[in-house]
């Protein structure tokens, strides 16, 4: 297979390396993003504390009016009454859409910390990986009801944790669109293809469509049918964990036939490992 020449397979620089403009841009992006997803972090705390101080104070006004309301004139206490009464709904919507800002700010967080984490690279065995996650998630529905068939598998040479979340992820969603009068069915495979290895994660699931493909990656984007749990944001970590290994990720599917996930690794150069 002739591995895609993806434009966004950055290669992380070193000091002494001069930057292209795309790589220039691609930094200042990512140093852009930590700073919004983590300084504005504070206003939504802010902003949630001072929704729960004015959930005790309507409390404390609604205690204090109880013994004034029988001395109102019937319409004046009914008014007040609606309206006290409609202070827990508003301040759930401001809180619900605080923390939901807040939880956007978050996995903007984490995606730029996934570009910016210091990766200790070493032999792993990605086929070993896959058990140590089906092990772990075997409680998990989304597994129980799956088949997941692996083969024996070359060593990649790429950081432990970051390998365990990006197959996590690919391997979580092989498992979670599928149809639903099918098992879900995923086999994972790899091959030494152009100096690196090719993992190919296939399932049998749902497939994507030809128009969303471009986008899969994006943040917070979800294609096709809204009908399980999730936050879009699985397939943008696992870009950017195959980005700061200097490798590529890409992705074919075809509706009802099932998706096709492929990650390429490079091998590390003999003068790298010395």
């Amino acid at each position: 297979m002739t591995i895609p020449q993806a434009p966004d397979a950055l290669r992380p620089a070193d000091a002494n390396t001069q930057l292209n403009e795309p790589e220039r841009l691609d930094a200042e992006m990512r140093y852009l993003l930590y700073i919004l997803s983590h300084d504005l972090r504070g206003p939504f705390i802010t902003l949630r504390g001072f929704v729960d101080e004015l959930r005790m104070i309507a409390d404390d006004i609604r205690t204090s009016l109880d013994a004034v309301m029988p001395t109102l004139e019937p319409s004046r206490a009914q008014d007040i009454t609606l309206a006290l009464d409609e202070l827990p709904e508003v301040m759930g919507f401001i809180g619900g859409a605080v923390d939901g800002l807040d939880s956007y700010m978050q996995r903007l967080l984490k995606l730029s910390r996934l570009s910016r984490m210091a990766h200790v690279p070493r032999w792993l065995a990605p086929d070993k990986v896959l058990a140590e996650i089906i092990a772990e998630k075997a409680g998990d529905t989304v597994f129980k009801q799956a088949v997941i068939d692996t083969e024996a598998m070359q060593d990649v040479w790429a950081d432990e944790e970051a390998l365990h979340l990006l197959m996590e992820v690919v391997l979580t969603n092989a498992c979670q669109y599928h149809q639903p009068e099918q098992v879900a069915r995923v086999h994972v495979s790899a091959s030494t293809e152009d100096g690196g290895v090719l993992i190919h994660v296939k399932d049998n699931g749902r497939g994507i469509n030809e128009a969303d493909l471009p986008r899969i990656f994006e943040p917070f984007f979800r294609a096709g049918r809204q009908d399980t749990p999730g936050e879009g944001m699985g397939l943008t970590y696992a870009r950017q964990i195959v980005r700061t290994h200097g490798g590529k990720l890409w992705c074919e599917s075809q509706m009802d036939e099932g998706t096709s996930l492929f990650i390429w690794l490079p091998l590390p150069s003999d003068d790298a490992l010395s």
